[in-house]
């Protein structure tokens, strides 16, 4: 058997309590909205400002042209005196007069040269070939004292210059003298009718003449890549030139962007009160 209960009845109000409908002595309650610290300030609007325009300077360029300028001329010039380095120390001995240094004999072929020979020392002998014909080397004889043939060795001195007029072969025959006394030099065979050259020299000025060919050699390479990095930088330095001339005229005619806010106001001096 269930028992039932009363049902609770509702409190009465309490006097100068509000309801939830009572309004209350002040009025009703003013509507709840988000809290204080959802509200945001509105941004200001974003100001659009004029592209940067690109660098027009010339100053750059203009450096950079003109070194490799210059270092095209430093390489003309160190070509022409590697190339004059070369010639003038192997034909040095295509027009050597007899008894000047460092020649000990010389002579115009067809004909023989003669000079005296110290026992042990080395000696060259210089074959300049004038003509296309070159001189055959196996057709030089060195006779030492007493009518014997001395034994010749190559020389790696071998110089060729040719040009619309006239050809120079020079080349060179070394051998150690084996007594004191007169040596002769000459041309036999085939080639005792060609024109050309002959010039005795100490062994030594062959390698003076290598030591300024070498020189020559070593400038005319440098003048060849000092050449090349100058036509490098006047090339680069000519278009950048170009570019930065077409950039400075672009930027002549560039418009000219809104003006920006005003600068604030500088702070009032300390102590002072603001209105």
């Amino acid at each position: 058997m269930s028992q039932e209960f009363p049902q609770r009845q509702p409190e009465p109000e309490r006097p100068g309590t509000p309801g939830p409908s009572s309004a209350g002595p002040y009025g009703p309650p003013p509507p709840q909205g988000p809290p204080a610290y959802y509200a945001t300030a509105p941004y200001p609007a974003r100001q659009s400002y004029p592209q940067r325009p690109p660098a027009t300077s010339t100053t750059g360029p203009k450096v950079m042209t003109f070194i490799g300028i210059g270092l095209i001329l430093v390489a003309i010039a160190a070509l022409i005196a590697g190339i004059v380095q070369v010639a003038t120390a192997v034909s040095r001995f295509a027009d050597e007069p007899s008894g000047s240094s460092p020649a000990l004999d010389y002579v115009q072929l067809p004909g023989s040269l003669s000079f005296i020979g110290d026992d042990g020392e080395e000696y060259a002998v210089v074959v300049v070939s004038t003509s296309t014909t070159t001189i055959d080397l196996d057709d030089v004889v060195v006779t030492a004292p007493g009518g014997r043939s001395v034994d010749l060795d190559t020389a790696s001195l071998n110089f060729e210059n040719s040009t619309s007029d006239s050809h120079t072969d020079v080349r060179a025959l070394t051998f150690t003298a084996p007594v004191d006394g007169v040596y002769t030099a000459t041309v036999t065979g085939g080639s005792a009718d060609l024109p050309g050259s002959l010039t005795a020299v100490d062994a030594s000025e062959l390698a003076k003449v290598f030591g300024r060919t070498a020189l020559g050699v070593v400038t005319i390479v440098a003048s060849a890549l000092c050449g090349v990095l100058g036509l490098g930088l006047a090339i680069g330095g000519a278009i950048w030139w170009n570019t930065r001339s077409k950039a400075r005229q672009r930027a002549a005619s560039w418009p000219a962007g809104p003006a920006g806010p005003p600068p604030p106001p500088p702070p009032p001096p300390y102590g002072t009160s603001t209105p």
